[in-house]
């Protein structure tokens, strides 16, 4: 899998369950672009509610996480990078616990044809 790509797609669910919080909400709108970015991967994969249930719980345990390195003025942009990682990868591993086989499958495809998307010239 590629690390990329994983986390774009990581952090577009981070954003989404982020902004969906009072805390963490920049206005009346905010958060909607996030929320059709998820209705989307959840009809692309087909997700059950309950499986929507058991992502949103795993990105709101790792929120306080990202939040911090975000926030944090004294760290460059490549730092912030290496230290939210580990914390992707851990997200990466407990969606894909939850996943079928054909989900997992879809999603990866999805991730490659983002990365792909990602790369073209501008």
């Amino acid at each position: 899998m590629k690390p990329v790509i994983f986390a774009a797609v990581v952090l577009t669910l981070a954003s989404v369950f982020a902004t969906s919080q009072p805390t963490f909400a920049k206005g009346a709108h905010a958060g909607k672009a996030e929320a059709k970015k998820l209705d989307k991967l959840s009809t692309e994969l087909g997700l059950t509610d309950a499986q929507k249930s058991q992502i949103k719980t795993i990105y709101m345990g790792e929120m306080p996480k990202i939040k911090a390195i975000r926030t944090d003025a004294n760290l460059t942009d490549d730092q912030k990078k290496e230290q939210m990682k580990p914390i992707r990868k851990d997200i990466r591993i407990q969606i894909e616990a939850i996943l079928t086989p054909d989900q997992k499958i879809k999603w990866a495809q999805i991730r490659k044809d983002h990365k792909k998307g990602a790369n073209a010239p501008a």
